[in-house]
C-alpha cells in the first residue's frame, strides 16, 4: 500500500511470526518493521494473502516452499 492513503479504520500494522522459537513482534512503525527484518537477515518481501490462498489452491504450493517440499507436493 505504499503511496496509497489508508483507508481503514485502523493504522497499518507490520508482524514477524517466527515458526522457529514460535514468537512474534508486531510494529506500528514500518521502518522499525524493516530495520527488525534486516537485523534478522530476512529479506521482506511481501505477500498478499489472497493471492498466496489461490496459489496455493490451484498448484498446491507456494513460490517460497523449498524444492524438496515442492517436489513432495507436486503431482
Amino acid at each position: 500500500m505504499e503511496g496509497k492513503t489508508n483507508s481503514y479504520l485502523l493504522a497499518e500494522r507490520w508482524f514477524i511470526l517466527s515458526t522457529k522459537d514460535e514468537k512474534s513482534e508486531g510494529f506500528f512503525d514500518k521502518n522499525e518493521y524493516l530495520k527488525s527484518l534486516k537485523e534478522k537477515g530476512i529479506d521482506g518481501k511481501m505477500y498478499n494473502s489472497d493471492s498466496l490462498l489461490s496459489q496455493f489452491q490451484e498448484t498446491g504450493v507456494l513460490e517460497y516452499f523449498p524444492d524438496s517440499i515442492k517436489a513432495k507436493l507436486r503431482p
